[in-house]
């Protein structure tokens, strides 16, 4: 038996309903930290960040599908994969 899969929406809900609270702060002139929501700014950090995963995962998704992107023999094996990365993050 497969176990339930959680909707986009869903895991999308928590953090973009803090962002929007953080922008409407911000937007009226108060800080994150202002009045009984000292716990607000680092829980903004951390949904920005979720955000940014899920648009990512999401992107990356579409391109595997798109058949934009696609997986070679060579990522099958840490050995060989990883001076590939090592290479690429010393250039990037």
């Amino acid at each position: 038996m497969k176990a339930p899969r959680l909707p986009v929406w869903a895991v999308a809900a928590v953090p973009t309903a803090l962002v929007g609270h953080g922008l409407a702060y911000m937007l009226a002139g108060r800080t994150l930290a202002d009045g009984h929501h000292a716990w607000f700014a680092p829980t903004f950090e951390i949904s920005g960040a979720v955000l940014i995963a899920l648009c990512l995962a999401l992107a990356g998704s579409a391109l595997m599908r798109a058949r934009v992107v696609a997986q070679v023999g060579v990522e099958r094996s840490l050995m060989a994969l990883w001076p590939r990365l090592a290479v690429a993050q010393f250039v990037l």
